[in-house]
Order: structure tokens, then C-alpha cells, then sequence
């Protein structure tokens, strides 16, 4: 006999008690009672195209996030995911928070899509500033939110287009761009980035006090600083 994997049996579990609309029915919905929807994607995903008005909140910063970002605290919620399976999930979290009216779009930004249904595309978040630091090292978020900027489709590539800090961590990573830009693209977080460079790399990671040379050459010691807007 075979057992059903645990999260099909959450998903199931769910579709038991959350409402899930089809887009046709969220579209009515969002005009005609001004819901309001919750694009659970990464921003790089936001920005490329998402529903109307929507408002991007990654599923870990939605208990924090939610109440300041709602126009109203009344307004009938409609998450949504990629496929569908995350917007269940922080539908029920929306339920257990006391929000009366939470509704799941079933199949996602997929299925929005697949119906032709109108999208809006958004402003790319500002990358972090250079002297921000990820595992110590200063920069590599800047790096990180500039190729996620780039994947988006405001360049064609993203070797010849980073800042020349940007190109200098990978340098002292001794790290391939196109396989850094896979494991940022990849990643759905910096710790789960910084832990799959730190597993590429291996014994190559650099020492605590390389990084303290490194950070002091690339924020310290710029003959002509570059301007810290993205690229």
C-alpha cells in the first residue's frame, strides 16, 4: 500500500476548510467587492507581472507584515502562489490570525496567467546598500538582489552587467558567475543561498579573517566610489 507524502495529505487537509476560487471568480470578486490579494511569489516574481494591486508578502513575513499592509482590516483577502499550494497554507495561517474572510486562488499566478486575465508588472525593490553584510560578507546581498534585479528581465545577462563590487565578491569566492547566479535563483532565501555556497564551496569558504580583509578593500579603499544605484 502505498502512503500519500505528508505534504499531499496537508494540502488535502486544507482544501477541506479554506475556500479556493478559480481566477475567473477572483477577477469578479476583485472588481466588484475590492478584495484584496496577497502575492505570496518572491519580489523578483512581483515585479515580472502580478495581479492587480496586488500586495507582495513572502509566506515567513506574513504574521508581521499583514495588518500594516492591508488598506483595510474588513477587505476580503485572496492569497495567491505560484501554484496554489503556498496560498492555502498562509490562507489558514490568515484564518488562525482572525481575518473573517480568506480565500485561496486555486492554481496560482499560473492559472491567472493561463486564463489571459489582467497583471500589472512593479517597481524592482531597491537593491541593499554595499556595506550590508550576508555570513560577513559585505556586498553580497547587493550582489544577490542584483542578479535576482537582472533575472527579471531588465538586462539580457548577468555577467557583464554587475557592478564592479558585485563581480568582486564572486572573484573572492573563487565562485563562477553562472553558478552563482543558479544558486541565487534557485534559493529561496539568503541562509539557504549562504548555505549552498558554503557547500559548493567546502574548505574553499574564506576564513573569518579574509573576509575582514576583503570587506576593508571593497568598502574602504575605492580610489573613485561607484554610486550604490542599481545596476
Amino acid at each position: 500500500m502505498t502512503t500519500a507524502p505528508r505534504h499531499q495529505i496537508l494540502l488535502h487537509s486544507l482544501r477541506q476548510r479554506i475556500p479556493e476560487i478559480s481566477p475567473a471568480e477572483a477577477f469578479r470578486g476583485m472588481r466588484e467587492q475590492k478584495w484584496v490579494s496577497i502575492d505570496l511569489r518572491y519580489p523578483s516574481q512581483w515585479a515580472a507581472g502580478h495581479l492587480p494591486g496586488g500586495i507582495q508578502i513572502e509566506i515567513g513575513q506574513l504574521p508581521n507584515q499583514i495588518e500594516s499592509r492591508l488598506p483595510s482590516g474588513e477587505a476580503p483577502i485572496l492569497c495567491y502562489s505560484r501554484s496554489g499550494e503556498r496560498s492555502l497554507i498562509a490562507a489558514d495561517l490568515l484564518l488562525q490570525m482572525g481575518f473573517a474572510t480568506v480565500y485561496s486562488l486555486s492554481g496560482g499566478w499560473e492559472a491567472w496567467q493561463k486564463a489571459g486575465l489582467p497583471s500589472e508588472v512593479g517597481a524592482f525593490p531597491a537593491c541593499r546598500p554595499p556595506d550590508e553584510r550576508l555570513a560577513g560578507i559585505a556586498q553580497l546581498p547587493h550582489l544577490i538582489d542584483s542578479i535576482r534585479r537582472l533575472s527579471a528581465g531588465l538586462v539580457p545577462s548577468v555577467v557583464p552587467f554587475v557592478r564592479k563590487e558585485d563581480r568582486a565578491v564572486m572573484e573572492f569566492l573563487c565562485i563562477d558567475p553562472q553558478a552563482m547566479e543558479q544558486i541565487i535563483l534557485s534559493a529561496g532565501s539568503d541562509g539557504e543561498i549562504v548555505a549552498r555556497l558554503k557547500s559548493e564551496l567546502g574548505p574553499s569558504w574564506p576564513s573569518d579573517h579574509a573576509i575582514r580583509e576583503f570587506n576593508t578593500r571593497v568598502l574602504h579603499r575605492r580610489k573613485t566610489p561607484e554610486s550604490t544605484d542599481d545596476p
